[in-house]
């Protein structure tokens, strides 16, 4: 049983790779690889090859090498860019054909007169496809290891874990492109359907964690702000400036007119006083009244807020998670203090908009919240609910082949 299934496996996998996209993406990786290999960090800024870029707020002073190497190059490029993105359309285009071909052609037909099982049958094409993609993440996560090592003086073993984590992200993709691909049996529809789902949890995930999340922790900092200011400072305020804003009474007459008109000086000036510290207490009181209504309308708009991202956040939570996921690598190899240095010297240089101070809203303070939460979410939910999710759609597409007559 085990030399039928490793050969079929193996006829599998040489199908795929006599498509040559594993080469090509084997060379991808190198290009990718060299390119940030050629950017480096000094005292100064970054650095290209042998050109020097002054940048105030990306140095060794703001972040360690190991960081920069990891969050800037790693993470944004090799990650982000290349392996979530392109490297995962090119493992889907020669990927998707493979069921679509076998189910197409006599091949099936050869396969299903053997001794072999539909279940086991099915299993291990798609484990060969996963096997594909496996070993081009492989390939760039060691390249990518050795140039952390080397030029970022760090050497993460951590950042193995680029291979499974790519590869569930990959495969909640490719279960569905399987399943697409069994029901239409065209590669061209598996793709596209596919695609859309993609589309689809992308949605989803700007939605919950990009738009609903940030508006609800900004109305929450909004919040925790305005009862602040109606509590303690404009009160403390208030009760500053009603003393000052007290009209002094009129001066007692005296026979001796120098000094009558002192005193006449004297009370003028403290009548000016008081008057500027009557604008004032109206002004603070105005102010509080305002921030009362401001407050209370908050206060109602939180919970539709709630209501909201509990309806994403339900959604999310049965779809496969692909941001998440390749966030489980950022959370291992990148804490969130090692960017520090980085957030603070970017806060000196950002001003904050006139609306957000109006409100007393920090949009860097919000950021830290949200990525916060995130980083919270536990990997039984990130990793599981979505396995969970794969394993349906697998299960409905060897339904649908061991069910069916070719």
């Amino acid at each position: 049983m085990m030399t039928q299934t490793l050969a079929m496996f193996v006829d599998a996998y040489r199908e795929l790779n006599a498509k040559r996209l594993f080469w090509i993406s084997v060379l991808l990786s190198g290009l990718i690889v060299a390119s940030m290999a050629c950017v480096g960090i000094n005292q100064k800024g970054i650095t290209v090859l042998w050109w020097d870029l002054d940048v105030e707020f990306i140095n060794t002073t703001v972040i360690s090498k190991p960081t920069f190497y990891k969050m800037f190059m790693f993470l944004p490029v090799g990650m982000s860019i290349w392996l979530t993105w392109a490297a995962t359309i090119l493992a889907l285009i020669s990927t998707a054909s493979m069921i679509p071909d076998f189910i197409s052609s006599g091949s099936i037909e050869l396969s299903l007169s053997r001794p072999i099982g539909r279940l086991r049958l099915f299993l291990t094409k798609y484990l060969a496809g996963l096997t594909f993609v496996a070993l081009q993440v492989t390939v760039f996560t060691v390249a990518s290891f050795v140039l952390i090592g080397v030029r970022g003086e760090s050497w993460e073993p951590r950042l193995f874990l680029a291979i499974p984590l790519v590869l569930a992200f990959f495969s909640y993709l490719f279960a569905v492109c399987v399943l697409a691909g069994l029901v239409t049996r065209s590669t061209i529809a598996s793709l596209l359907i596919t695609a859309l789902f993609w589309i689809a949890i992308f949605l989803v995930h700007l939605g919950e964690s990009g738009i609903v999340l940030e508006l609800r922790e900004t109305r929450k900092l909004s919040i925790e702000r305005m009862e602040r200011s109606v509590q303690v400072d404009l009160p403390a305020r208030i009760a500053d400036l009603e003393p000052r804003a007290v009209v002094p009474p009129d001066p007692v007459p005296t026979d001796d007119p120098a000094l009558d008109a002192k005193a006449t000086q004297e009370h003028d000036r403290a009548v000016r006083l008081a008057n500027r510290s009557r604008e004032r207490l109206d002004t603070a009181r105005e102010e509080l009244s305002r921030t009362n209504e401001r407050l209370e309308q908050a206060r109602l708009e939180l919970p539709r807020l709630e209501r909201i991202h509990r309806m994403f956040y339900v959604a999310k939570s049965i779809l496969p998670k692909t941001t998440e996921t390749m966030g489980l690598l950022e959370r291992q190899i990148v804490a969130m203090t090692d960017m520090q240095g980085f957030r603070d010297a970017m806060v000196s240089r950002v001003e904050v908009g006139e609306e957000d101070r109006r409100r007393g809203v920090d949009p860097f303070e919000v950021a830290k919240r949200v990525e916060r939460i995130l980083r919270e979410r536990s990997v039984a939910w990130v990793l599981g609910t979505s396995l969970a999710f794969e394993a349906a759609v697998l299960a409905i597409a060897c339904w649908i082949f061991c069910r069916r007559d070719f």
